[in-house]
């Protein structure tokens, strides 16, 4: 602790000098100090909602890309497979094939089969957390908070999840082509309406399309996102 020049007692900081009156220990903190203390704490608080909210963040700009930029229909796989695609999200390599979907569970439970072979990945929930139990071959039901289950789920891996907005990821590790189509032609998505008559998966091929799934920057991260009507 030091004196300042009017004698009054200051404290050097990370933020700055910290002036007190009436001695520290028995004195109160100057005008200038306390807005500064307030602009600290408001720094901190916005410091830790941007960490605490990335996941979030991210998922929900990575989807709009997904749906806006390339044009994907709620529940539909897109396939980023050109250098110029896989230049739209930020961790991808140069090698491997990625297929990619997102889905909006509050139109209705979704369906989902993985593959026995051929294809790794898993559904994750809107903070990128993976819905346990989900990278297995398996059928699943994915229901959303407050969706009841099915009376009739037989052949069903049923699983809930946290969040409306879901997220499937997969990696064909196949390194023979004409193998690695089957496995691809054996993943499905579609609703839980259509289990009788699913629909042929349609997958979106990416091409060589500019887009972007990077989180904001500025001011606009803290923007809300306007939810997308199904197609």
């Amino acid at each position: 602790m030091t004196t300042g020049q009017n004698g009054s007692p200051t404290i050097e900081t990370r933020i700055g000098t910290l002036e007190f009156t009436h001695g520290f220990a028995n004195g109160f903190p100057t005008d200038a100090t306390v807005e500064k203390l307030y602009d600290e704490r408001d720094f901190q608080r916005a410091c830790q909602a941007y960490l605490w909210s990335l996941p979030a963040v991210s998922f929900a700009a990575w989807q709009r890309g997904v749906t806006k930029g390339l044009g994907a229909r709620n529940g539909q796989l897109v396939a980023i497979l050109s250098y110029e695609a896989r230049r739209g999200i930020l961790t991808a390599n140069a090698t491997t094939p990625y297929h990619l979907g997102f889905a909006d569970l509050s139109f209705g439970p979704l369906v989902l089969e993985m593959p026995a072979r051929g294809v790794q990945g898993a559904i994750s929930d809107a903070w990128q957390i993976a819905i346990p139990g989900t990278e297995a071959p398996a059928k699943y039901l994915v229901l959303a908070p407050g969706q009841e289950v099915p009376d009739n789920v037989a052949g069903y891996a049923v699983r809930h999840s946290p969040t409306f907005n879901i997220f499937l990821g997969v990696r064909l590790t196949d390194a023979d082509p004409e193998t690695a189509k089957q496995a691809l032609a054996q993943l499905q998505m579609y609703p839980y309406t259509q289990r009788d008559n699913p629909p042929n998966m349609q997958i979106l091929d990416a091409g060589t399309k500019v887009w972007s799934g990077l989180p904001p920057r500025g001011i606009e991260y803290w923007e809300p996102t306007q939810r997308r009507d199904p197609a």
